[in-house]
């Protein structure tokens, strides 16, 4: 996992990024770059509003789909960073 990014990060996507669904997958753009999502990344994608925090979405994540928390704890962080990498998410503290 980044050290940047732990259970009290929030992320939240940019407003520039343009969303298409097309059946089970996702597509976001930004300027010349373009991610395919699956149903999965979908669901964590829609979850990254800005108010929940990994920890939040971790927990989201293991509610709707059978994965443990370490596992979903790692798989997040690291789509996060991704995207946060290519400019699709900005990342804030939580407050709690």
């Amino acid at each position: 996992m980044s050290d940047r990014i732990d259970r009290s990060t929030v992320p939240k996507r940019r407003l520039e990024v343009r969303v298409r669904k097309q059946r089970d997958r996702t597509l976001i753009a930004l300027a010349d770059d373009a991610r395919e999502l699956d149903p999965v990344a979908t669901f964590i994608w829609q979850q990254m509003d800005g108010e929940r925090s990994i920890g939040e979405i971790v927990a989201a994540v293991c509610a709707a789909y059978d994965v443990d928390e370490a596992t979903a704890l790692g798989d997040i962080a690291e789509l996060t960073q991704d995207l946060v990498d290519a400019g699709f998410l900005n990342l804030t503290v939580s407050r709690q």
